[in-house]
């Protein structure tokens, strides 16, 4: 069964586990100024994975070998660019 669960990324660059093929739909910062990403998972995957996502602040470099996810518009102001950085 697919649903959508939430996931932290605590900080700029953050590894997240969760399983195999889940397909990231938002990132957004939360009341109290946690960043989360929210994605479908399929609760039957049996196998799990660890994905890297690093955010990049406006004018910043872009890793080599990285994949656009979203943009987060942050209550301070900041803008973050998260991007998928395969390892």
């Amino acid at each position: 069964m697919n649903v959508v669960h939430k996931f932290s990324l605590p900080d700029v660059e953050s590894a997240v586990e969760m399983p195999a093929g889940a397909e990231i739909v938002d990132i957004r910062e939360q009341p109290g100024g946690q960043i989360c990403l929210w994605a479908i998972v399929n609760t039957a995957a049996i196998r799990h994975q660890i994905r890297h996502f690093v955010g990049v602040f406006t004018g910043a470099p872009i890793p080599s070998q990285a994949e656009y996810v979203k943009t987060a518009h942050l209550s301070n102001g900041l803008v973050v660019h998260y991007f998928e950085v395969n390892r």
